[in-house]
């Protein structure tokens, strides 16, 4: 039985790429980028770029009034805040911008004293969309 010629050529070739997978080549290339974030508050203050996502980060919060400034309290320890800094990186490994947000140090906190209650808004998948179903049907906006 003689095999034809055309069937051998299609059998080297590759099959054509599945979506989502890359090359190592790119993999390697994105892995070799090398990106020097502050360590500390001070470090961060002496590069501009740094110090506009701080100012950045600061206005958010006073915008959506996220903390309230209050008196300290007698024979009460101030609760310190420590900045981490982020590089955001778009998929071709080029900057996309620089995050700064202050972090609580809520370690330092003492139940009762300091704060009272512990809890996060969480909602369900489901009751999402049943009230967006239900705002569909009524022919609502949505606004976030």
């Amino acid at each position: 039985m003689a095999v034809s010629r055309d069937l051998c050529e299609d059998e080297l070739e590759d099959d054509p790429p599945i979506r989502s997978t890359r090359l190592l080549s790119d993999i390697y290339q994105r892995c070799s980028v090398a990106i020097c974030e502050p360590a500390c508050c001070e470090e961060a203050l002496k590069d501009p770029k740094w110090k506009n996502a701080m100012e950045e980060k600061m206005l958010v919060i006073q915008k959506n009034k996220t903390w309230k400034l209050v008196d300290k309290l007698e024979n009460r320890k101030i609760i310190g805040v420590e900045w981490v800094f982020r590089t955001k990186l778009n998929a071709d490994c080029s900057i996309n911008k620089y995050k700064a947000k202050p972090i609580v140090k809520g370690y330092a906190q003492i139940f009762g004293v300091d704060y009272s209650v512990t809890s996060a808004p969480v909602s369900r998948l489901d009751t999402i969309r049943l009230v967006l179903a239900v705002i569909a049907e009524k022919g609502r906006k949505v606004f976030q």
